[in-house]
């Protein structure tokens, strides 16, 4: 199997940091206050599927209460910037807003308690061993197709699941690979014995770039940066989650422009005199700084 990178995307706490901007702004209409017609597919993608399912805004703090989950607003990037490090973010600042600049964030912060602890043992790959989790019961089996899917209870009334992956992912894609396995899964009739998985600590960037841009509706202000960094660590004993999205906010002009964003493999096509000449499809692969046209 294919190894990649690390990469995980959580929505809670860019959610919660869009929610903050409207609030800051006082726009009380978490979904209509954002400007829909510029959306670029990521944007539109994470409305529709994340922010907003149904078309209902989505409220992670009813989900996250008191200080798991916590927001804040400043047109200092000092203080925003203090609120980082103290929460364990240091490498999330922000630069000097200016003027008609403000900036939002908000932390995820979970603890998670194996409901039956497991005990430290090792897994061996490659030659290589790595410090893993023994688990006898607190767990069951789920299938999709023919995968094995654990679904590992928590102290927290929270359900932990896990599965091989198919092949690297990352952001958006990493999200709508991981709900349509969830979506599908069915009950095993197998009787769990005894749950290997390895312990993990990490730390890792997740690009988030996609939601600069996106602006609200009628006073002109937009998201011109945003950042996001996870730590999650998992042991015998449970598993911590700690995520933190930050949100450069600034007034723009605001004419009414179409903003058209090709973020997408593309297709591409040339006429002259009234007749196409060239047809062409343009995946990611060919993505790339030619240098000069010599050909």
């Amino acid at each position: 199997m294919q190894i990649g990178k690390t990469s995980v995307f959580v929505p809670p706490p860019i959610i919660a940091a869009m929610r903050k901007m409207l609030t800051t702004l006082e726009l009380g209409d978490y979904l209509n206050s954002w400007d829909l017609k510029i959306l670029n597919l990521s944007q539109r993608t994470f409305i529709e599927r994340y922010y907003a399912p149904n078309g209902k805004p989505y409220d992670p703090s009813r989900v996250f209460p008191g200080n798991e989950l916590k927001s804040f607003s400043d047109t200092s990037a000092k203080n925003l910037n203090k609120i980082l490090s103290a929460n364990g973010f240091p490498d999330i600042q922000f630069n000097d807003f200016g003027q008609n600049g403000f900036g939002v964030a908000a932390i995820l912060d979970i603890a998670l308690n194996w409901l039956v602890k497991g005990h430290y043992t090792l897994l061996f790959r490659d030659g290589k061993s790595y410090p893993a989790v023994r688990m006898e019961g607190g767990f069951e089996i789920l299938k999709d197709g023919e995968r094995d899917v654990i679904a590992i209870r928590t102290k927290e009334e929270t359900l932990v699941y896990m599965t091989v992956a198919d092949k690297p992912r990352a952001g958006l894609d990493l999200a709508y690979r991981i709900d349509s396995v969830a979506n599908g899964l069915k009950k095993d009739t197998a009787v769990p014995g005894t749950l290997f998985f390895p312990m993990i600590s990490a730390k890792t960037n997740t690009d988030i770039s996609w939601l600069e841009g996106l602006r609200t509706r009628g006073n002109g202000y937009a998201i011109e940066r945003a950042l996001q960094q996870t730590k999650i660590k998992m042991n015998e004993a449970g598993a911590a989650v700690k995520s933190a999205a930050a949100l450069t906010v600034r007034l723009v002009s605001y004419e009414e422009k179409k903003n058209i964003s090709i973020d997408e493999p593309l297709f591409m096509w040339m006429e002259r005199g009234g007749v196409r000449c060239f047809y062409g499809y343009f995946g990611t692969d060919s993505w790339s700084d030619p240098r000069g046209l010599r050909l």
